[in-house]
């Protein structure tokens, strides 16, 4: 046993370390915001409650428990609630363009490109399987890397980077056909 200082540091630092990523594994599993929020905050609580057990299991065992946790979490939650609106409407909010800073004036004409931007990625990517949105949002919103988020989907991370090369090729090929018929 670690004890209670000891168990609140270890704690706190597993959440700094993988509150991110968990968050994007929910957004992108359940596309809302705030179910992601939730879950999160179910993760940690249990993380919390089994401090003891987990704090002395090395780096790659604690990040497939929280992970395990995570996706058991998010299994539940389809079960109970159909939780099946846009991720990308959350990335967009996430990246809407804004001021530069107190007293600076935007240039308008750039924040209606900027959003404008926004809405057609935004659209490309709800088009998306799941399985490519889920890979997408974790590697672009929880900076995560192929190889967590392949342990974290308990998949190969060769799966990973195919499944976030197609999303990629597919989100350009849309994009590329908007341009072109906005401009044709």
């Amino acid at each position: 046993m670690i004890g209670p200082a000891g168990n609140r540091q270890a704690f706190e630092q597993l959440y700094d370390d993988h509150r991110q990523g968990v968050w994007a594994l929910f957004l992108g599993r359940h596309s809302d915001r705030t179910i992601a929020e939730e879950l999160t905050q179910e993760t940690f609580l249990r993380l919390w409650r089994r401090i003891d057990a987990v704090a002395p299991l090395g780096p790659e065992s604690q990040r497939a428990w929280i992970f395990r946790v995570a996706r058991n979490l998010s299994i539940d939650a389809y079960r109970t609630a159909a939780a099946a609106r846009t991720a990308v409407r959350q990335v967009a909010d996430e990246l809407r363009p804004r001021p530069a800073g107190e007293g600076a004036e935007a240039d308008v004409a750039e924040v209606a490109i900027g959003r404008e931007q926004l809405a057609a990625v935004s659209r490309a990517v709800s088009t998306l399987p799941e399985t490519q949105r889920v890979v997408l949002t974790m590697i672009a919103v929880g900076g995560l890397r192929a190889v967590d988020v392949a342990e974290a989907l308990e998949i190969p991370a060769g799966t990973v980077r195919y499944r976030l090369s197609e999303a990629r090729r597919t989100l350009k090929m849309i994009l590329e056909s908007e341009l072109e018929q906005a401009h044709g």
